[in-house]
């Protein structure tokens, strides 16, 4: 027993050390809306299901951040989304594109839709990442 104590507390640094994390910045979005950020992991999901998501409130002119940490290594993407409304989502004209501003990680385009996950991606490690989008860019 003592000895699975033993290395249980010897491994737990171990653990935690293999965690990595992703710092996002958003800057350049209205004040009095909110920002969703959202982080996803697998390509099928992107867009539409993030593995993670924050809803910030934008009360200035200043950056917004915040951080997703935790994260086992592997490749991730982010999306942003200006909700101006505050309501929640991301609001589409009647032929389908957006109302609200959006970016992604790599500022990735997609042509008549979402980029690809693969263009947005980037890698984890066990360094944190800082992921900075600008909607004024």
């Amino acid at each position: 027993m003592k000895a699975r104590t033993l290395l249980f507390l010897w491994m737990l640094p171990l653990a935690l050390w293999s965690q990595g994390e992703v710092q996002v910045e958003v800057r350049g979005a209205t004040p009095g809306g909110n920002v969703i950020v959202m982080l996803f992991d697998r390509s099928e999901d992107f867009p539409r299901r993030p593995l993670m998501q924050r809803v910030i409130p934008v009360k200035g002119r200043q950056a917004v951040h915040t951080t997703f940490a935790g994260l086992k290594p592997g490749t991730y993407a982010v999306a942003v989304v200006e909700d101006a409304n505050g309501n929640g989502r991301l609001d589409f004209y009647f032929f389908g594109p957006p109302k609200e501003r959006v970016l992604a990680s790599r500022y990735a385009k997609g042509r008549f839709g979402p980029p690809p996950f693969e263009e947005a991606a980037f890698r984890v490690d066990h360094a944190p990442v800082k992921v900075v989008l600008d909607f004024d860019r």
